[in-house]
């Protein structure tokens, strides 16, 4: 956990100073520089100056500059994510441990919040298991289709395994 917090935290970092910006990496990946090069030449020959062959940084930066609202979104959502994964990671590790806690007599909230716990990890391990079950089933189903259905009707499907005879 603490790791991962590590991680998170030197992510955060990174991207909130310079080093980490889109600006600074669309800079350092050529930035703006041939539009600059083609505004300078005269009015007439724009269209006439040399296009330098693009490299595979100047196309990666000409993406990031077109599509930097949806990077931007999809960065806040992924760093949404791992937040709901690193308070999802804490409460299941309180959760995990309360039952190593002492049995000494509690308070009503204390006693109310661990029953709630409780009722949270019954559920969830009823869903797991459930899970479990539906996925064994949709194997078992999509296995007999492939393997027993499908030759009936005559169809070979390519990379099945033959049994060699």
């Amino acid at each position: 956990m603490s790791a991962i917090t590590a991680a998170i935290a030197g992510a955060i970092v990174f991207f909130k100073s310079d080093a980490g910006s889109l600006s600074a990496l669309l800079d350092e990946n050529g930035g703006d520089r041939r539009g600059l090069a083609r505004s300078r030449c005269r009015s007439g020959w724009s269209t006439k100056c040399p296009r330098p062959a693009t490299t595979s940084g100047e196309a990666l930066a000409d993406w990031f500059r077109d599509h930097a609202v949806e990077v931007q979104t999809i960065g806040k959502e992924a760093g949404r994510a791992l937040l709901y994964a690193l308070f999802g990671m804490v409460i299941g590790a309180m959760i995990a441990l309360h039952e190593a806690l002492s049995t000494e007599p509690r308070g009503p909230l204390a006693t109310e919040l661990i029953e709630r716990i409780d009722t949270l990890g019954d559920a969830f391990r009823r869903v797991v298991f459930a899970q479990v079950r539906i996925s064994l089933l949709n194997t078992l189903f999509t296995a007999i289709y492939l393997v027993v259905v499908l030759p009936l009707f005559g169809v070979d499907l390519p990379f099945r395994k033959r049994s060699s005879s």
